[in-house]
């Protein structure tokens, strides 16, 4: 006689869905780029103001959309994301024709400095992207969509 209970065994039951973190840490780069934009409206000069009238608003829809897995903030992200690439694409030949010594810079700007940190930037948002299309995390998108 038996006096532990058998284990159900069945195909129908799925294991847990393990949480995609690096989804909450894309929102939260969204959430700090929201405050940062903020708060250039006080302390800004009026182009970064106006800048900041466009990015802060912008910055948190995406937060939210990230937060909650709105499948819709992360192909705006993958968009921006792109736009992104060309913009770094025509700062980095920029500074290689500096490097190159095609073009002057003014006294303030360092070439090698800025290309370093632009090349920094690009892989930042490289690793972005290439996180937000992977597989898991697209499904992860749509799996709240549709629920």
């Amino acid at each position: 006689m038996e006096c532990y209970p058998r284990p159900i065994v069945s195909d129908s039951v799925s294991p847990p869905n393990k949480r995609l973190w690096g989804i909450d840490l894309v929102g939260a780069v969204c959430g700090i780029a929201a405050l940062i934009a903020t708060s250039t409206f006080f302390v800004g000069t009026p182009t970064e103001q106006d800048f900041a009238f466009i990015a802060a608003p912008l910055c948190a829809v995406l937060c939210y959309g990230v937060f909650f897995r709105m499948n819709v903030a992360r192909k705006i992200l993958l968009i921006l994301l792109g736009l992104e690439f060309a913009v770094y694409a025509l700062i980095i030949l920029y500074y290689l024709a500096a490097l190159a010594g095609a073009m002057e810079l003014p006294a303030d700007q360092n070439a090698t400095f800025g290309l370093v940190d632009v090349l920094a930037q690009t892989g930042i948002a490289l690793a972005m992207f290439i996180y937000l299309r992977r597989s898991a995390v697209k499904s992860a998108f749509q799996r709240i969509g549709t629920s």
